[in-house]
């Protein structure tokens, strides 16, 4: 809070100015349900909810001046912000013999708010210009999606370790013995964002997540693409003299995906 007991009268009214405000209040349920089929095979299932009620907030709150009588507006931070998140996560461990053991998970998570941190309307918002009034838009009057929402995660992780006495005597035991394999993957929704008004040329050069001079449609109502990623980790055991030593390759993004993380506000694209 840049402008914490400062006088008013000499003060940029830009800064963000600190209130009296109450305890913020957040409800939340979480029901989890974890079950062994065998010794190889465990199931985790999750559902939880989320209310966060009257955190704090930047807003702009209009003022008198009691030596101009002039209004003004401040950017004080209030207990107005609200919102919900809500979601699924499910998991599978499973296991094979004694070499391959991997996990399976997926999560839903639908996340809404007023703001994505306490200063997104006074950093987003307020700057916005309204195409009805001309002037700074409202804070939002309902729960939007917020700038880190991902509502499909999927991640799956593997794992080959073979032991040192693997197929001893074969040639196949000789090269796979105190093998690892190990592999991560993820697919996950993107990101949020605002179109910027098309029609606007000063916007042009906006990225999504930057301020809009007048919105081109709903808050956080367009996605990027979606984040996949695939590693890869393989190592080998050697013994050299009497030192027990570790080869290793981490190969990071093996397929070489190309994700998109910004893409200009206006047009949705990357060119």
């Amino acid at each position: 809070l840049f402008g914490s007991n400062t006088d008013l009268a000499i003060t940029n009214t830009n800064n963000n100015y600190g209130t009296d405000l109450d305890f913020g209040k957040t409800i939340l349920f979480e029901f989890g349900v974890r079950h062994a089929f065998d010794d190889d095979m465990v199931v985790d299932v999750t559902v939880y909810n989320k209310d966060n009620l009257a955190n704090a907030a930047g807003r702009l709150i209009p003022r008198i001046d009691p030596r101009t009588q002039s209004r003004g507006d401040l950017r004080l931070t209030v207990n107005q912000d609200f919102g919900n998140t809500r979601g699924i996560d499910l998991r599978i461990d499973r296991r094979f013999g004694q070499i391959f053991n991997g996990v399976l998970s997926y999560s839903f998570q639908d996340a809404r708010n007023t703001g994505s941190d306490p200063y997104t309307y006074i950093n987003f918002g307020s700057r916005v210009t309204s195409s009805i009034t001309g002037v700074a838009t409202p804070p939002p009057q309902a729960a939007q999606p917020v700038g880190y929402s991902r509502p499909h995660s999927i991640a799956a992780q593997f794992a080959f370790n073979f032991p040192a006495d693997y197929k001893q005597g074969t040639l196949v035991g000789a090269i796979m013995n105190q093998l690892g394999i190990y592999g991560t993957a993820r697919y996950a929704s993107g990101t949020p964002y605002t179109r910027c008004d098309p029609s606007l040329d000063d916007d042009l050069a906006l990225l999504s997540g930057q301020t809009c001079n007048t919105l081109g449609g709903d808050f956080n109502a367009t996605r990027l693409p979606a984040f996949k990623n695939v590693d890869l980790r393989v190592t080998k055991g050697l013994r050299l003299g009497g030192l027990d030593l570790t080869a290793y390759a981490d190969m990071r993004n093996v397929f070489n995906i190309k994700n998109v993380l910004n893409v200009f506000a206006q047009t949705g694209t990357t060119s």
